[in-house]
């Protein structure tokens, strides 16, 4: 259950770090609507030293870390999960993915399917439906159906936010709250 409940709140961190979360501006579309300068990965760390990580960038950490990492495609995303505790190696985990949209510099993502591992299920993909199902089959999973319908509704709703790309940096903004991002190489 703890293990649950942890998965649960990362999933829930996630959603809201990238939805809490500056000033826009379209760097060039492709016919699908998505600003093409979004390709490739972009890295959020959540730590307090610095240390250097094997894919290449330099992060701040503790002793333990997280680091989000999003994935753009034209129009697809995927958003990852890395973490590492002592001197283990890190570990990426694959959360959720779906697609998006951009427009005056403004993005808009939606999550088509989470992580079944994510919530302690067996791994594989999870649209809402099957989430709520599981969920709510879960004795372990302390939350009401309404509870459950309510998160599964805020995970699972278009989330749009401002952005800009200036060189190796994706800034988003939503309601005064702004998150830096950079490329990864």
């Amino acid at each position: 259950m703890k293990n649950k409940l942890f998965s649960l709140m990362g999933i829930l961190v996630m959603v809201l770090v990238f939805g809490m979360t500056v000033i826009g501006c379209n760097n060039g579309t492709t016919d699908n609507d998505v600003d093409i300068a979004l390709n490739g990965t972009w890295f959020l760390v959540f730590c307090d030293c610095e240390k250097s990580l094997d894919m290449g960038v330099e992060y701040a950490c503790d002793e333990i870390w997280y680091m989000e990492y999003f994935r753009f495609n034209n129009g697809s995303f995927e958003i990852y999960m890395v973490s590492r505790s002592n001197n283990d190696p890190p570990e990426a985990s694959l959360l959720a993915r779906g697609s998006y949209t951009t427009s005056n510099g403004i993005i808009t993502m939606n999550i088509t399917h989470i992580r079944g591992e994510s919530f302690g299920f067996e791994a594989g993909w999870f649209t809402r439906g099957a989430l709520r199902t599981a969920l709510i089959a879960d004795s372990n999973f302390n939350m009401s159906e309404s509870e459950i319908d309510e998160m599964l509704n805020y995970t699972f709703s278009p989330m749009s936010v401002d952005y800009s790309i200036h060189g190796n940096t994706l800034t988003l903004s939503m309601l005064g709250q702004i998150t830096t991002l950079k490329r990864m190489n």
